[in-house]
This record gives structure tokens, C-alpha cells and sequence, in this order.
């Protein structure tokens, strides 16, 4: 009877023991768990930042790029229109320029006509040459198509609308005061053809009628 008497609690120990053993394992396997759930969390984190980080260094990086190619041209121009207008004197041999939208163009005081007048020609426009001499023809420095690239080109003269005056606004010139080769009511020497001098027709150019 003392052995029956001693064994029970023999087996409560192992068992208590046994849970105790459970509880531990769980305890580190939840432990485990938190710590991985955490790492990943981390370095989520992490290459989230890393990743915002690194778009915005390209943002930043076009921009300046961006702000780099605006004052090379800037500059250009600027040192186009220097060029152009500075006055030069050699001997009896004096320079002079005119203006125009994307162009000056430089004159002498020796001959009597345009032609013989004339001197040279600097682009205030994008181009592989930025002078081009007297016998040059700029109309080989634009497309055919261009109103269809308005990424590469543009159009100065486009005009702005008023709807509360309900009139166009044209920034350079008005087409409107052209009104014809025939009218006496336009303004006297301003006309303008759809072609060029080489005779290529330009995509775009309306002959005004005076509306």
C-alpha cells in the first residue's frame, strides 16, 4: 500500500513538469516569432526608404539637369546677342544689326542692296551652326512638319484669346495687317508669302484676309 500510496504524486510532478517544458517552448517560439516579425518590419522599412530616397535623388537630379540646359541656353543666346550687336569699325567699314524674332541679322555700310548690304546672321534659335553667312538660306533649319513636333518647335507668333474683348492678341506681329498684295488698307511694307525664297511652301502660314 505505501508504493500505491507514493506513485500519484510521482506523476503530477512529471506532468507539472512537462507543462512547464510546453509553456517555455511556446513562450521562445512566440519570441522567435516577434523577433523575425520585427526584422522583416525593419527592413521593410528599410528599402522603403530607401527607395524613396533613391526616386527622389532622381527627381532632383533632372531637375537640375533641367536647370542646367535652361542656363546653357540662356547664356547662349545671350552671348549670341553680344556678339551680334557689338559694333565694329574697320577702317571706313562700319557694322550695324537689326532685330527679329529668332534672328539678327548684321549689315555693312558698304553696297547699295540687300544683298551686297548684308553680312552675317546669328540664330537665336537651337542649331548645329549658330552663324550662318549673308549667302546662307535659314529655311533649311526647320520641318516641313513642325507644327506637328510641338516638343522641338514652337510658335512665336501664336495668338492669345480675350473673351472678355473677344479679340486675338498676337505677341509679334498681327496677320490681319496684311491685306493683300492688292489692298491700300493694309499697313504699307508689311506683307509675307507661304513660301520661302527657295519656293518650299510652310506648313501653317495663312494669307490674311483682313477678319
Amino acid at each position: 500500500m505505501n508504493s500505491n500510496t507514493t506513485r500519484p504524486p510521482q506523476r503530477r510532478r512529471k506532468n507539472s513538469a512537462a507543462g512547464r517544458k510546453e509553456k517555455q517552448s511556446g513562450i521562445a517560439i512566440v519570441t522567435v516569432l516577434s523577433v523575425l516579425l520585427l526584422m522583416s518590419v525593419l527592413v521593410l522599412a528599410f528599402f522603403s526608404a530607401a527607395s524613396s530616397e533613391l526616386e527622389n535623388s532622381r527627381h532632383y537630379s533632372s531637375s537640375l539637369r533641367t536647370r542646367q540646359l535652361t542656363d546653357i541656353v540662356t547664356n547662349m543666346v545671350i552671348a549670341q546677342i553680344r556678339q551680334a550687336t557689338v559694333p565694329e569699325s574697320r577702317g571706313n567699314v562700319r557694322t550695324t544689326w537689326v532685330s527679329q524674332p529668332g534672328l539678327i541679322t548684321t549689315f555693312t555700310n558698304r553696297g547699295s542692296t540687300y544683298e551686297q548690304l548684308l553680312a552675317s546672321k546669328y540664330k537665336l534659335y537651337s542649331s548645329s551652326e549658330m552663324e550662318a553667312g549673308r549667302r546662307d538660306n535659314l529655311a533649311g533649319d526647320f520641318d516641313e512638319d513642325w507644327r506637328d513636333k510641338p516638343a522641338q518647335w514652337v510658335d512665336l507668333n501664336a495668338p492669345s484669346y480675350s473673351e472678355l474683348e473677344d479679340q486675338l492678341y498676337f505677341p509679334i506681329f498681327d496677320p490681319r495687317a496684311f491685306q493683300g498684295e492688292e489692298s491700300t488698307e493694309g499697313i504699307e511694307g508689311f506683307e509675307y508669302t507661304e513660301e520661302t525664297s527657295t519656293g518650299v511652301t510652310v506648313d501653317g502660314v495663312k494669307i490674311s484676309g483682313g477678319d
